[in-house]
């Protein structure tokens, strides 16, 4: 396939910076998250995606310096004027994320973003192994750049459901064949990784996890501000009981008969890259 020395490159470059932006990094079974080492040196128009809101608007002086690329716009679905704000810092290649994203997210989708209560932002936040890592994230963020928000996420979800299939020793395969289902061809990816809008988005969001939330593993969350806590890692009991004491504190009512928390399976895939 011929967008397979497009993949090449990018995880050429991919290599270079990954270190900059965080170091080794490990699964943590007792805590739920991808860990990482904190020893680094340092208006588009609403779409829908599968029912929920992609709000790109108003995302502040980071994304106006950064122009109306979409690849390097903060990657935000839900209303822009919902109560709540969550940000997710998490990883392509953490399992953990996949997890969360596999049986969490379809429920915070659901019942808080899509009727407008909370406005949810995914932050890159590159775990082990770095080089897939911020290879999987630009090329996201390359599919937004050619197609759109929507497909930042949608390529994000492959990624999450696909996740060991591609973290393995062919990872060219399988990634060729998600940029190819994106109409992404190879001369627009190489455009995309080439330019330094992509990267620069990554890096900022792992300086604002490391440097303002305190972040070093994957997945994290940050609630109206503040970084969450005092929920069950591993199950996520008492998750969403936080969210809706951030709602009720806004002022907003809590959706109701939300679904039992599903048993969640962590992935498990090959790390050594």
């Amino acid at each position: 396939m011929p967008v397979k020395h497009a993949i090449r490159t990018v995880l050429a470059i991919s290599a270079a910076l990954a270190m900059v932006a965080c170091g080794q990094s490990g699964a943590d079974s007792q805590t739920g998250e991808d860990t990482v080492q904190n020893d680094r040196p340092n208006g588009i128009a609403d779409a829908s995606v599968d029912g929920a809101i992609v709000d790109a608007g108003g995302q502040g002086s980071d994304d106006a310096a950064r122009g109306t690329n979409p690849g390097a716009q903060a990657m935000i679905l839900g209303a822009a004027d919902a109560p709540v704000t969550l940000v997710e810092y998490a990883s392509v290649t953490c399992p953990h994320c996949a997890a969360y994203h596999g049986f969490i997210f379809p429920i915070l989708k659901e019942h808080y973003i899509e009727p407008g209560l909370v406005r949810f932002e995914f932050r890159d936040f590159p775990t082990a192994p770095p080089q897939l890592s911020y290879l999987g994230s630009s090329i996201a963020r390359c599919a937004a750049a050619q197609n759109g928000l929507p497909a930042y996420f949608d390529m994000v979800g492959t990624l999450f459901e696909h996740q060991q299939d591609w973290v393995s020793q062919d990872y060219e395969t399988h990634l060729s064949s998600y940029v190819e289902q994106a109409d992404l061809t190879e001369p627009e990816l190489l455009e995309c990784i080439n330019s330094d809008p992509v990267f620069e988005a990554i890096n900022e969001n792992v300086r604002k996890g490391m440097e303002e939330d305190g972040i070093q593993g994957t997945p994290a969350f940050v609630l109206a501000g503040d970084r969450l806590s005092g929920y069950n890692t591993a199950t996520y009991e008492g998750y969403f009981e936080k969210i809706d004491a951030a709602l009720t504190a806004a002022g907003a009512t809590p959706p109701q008969g939300l679904p039992p928390l599903p048993d969640i399976a962590i992935p498990g895939h090959d790390h050594d890259h």
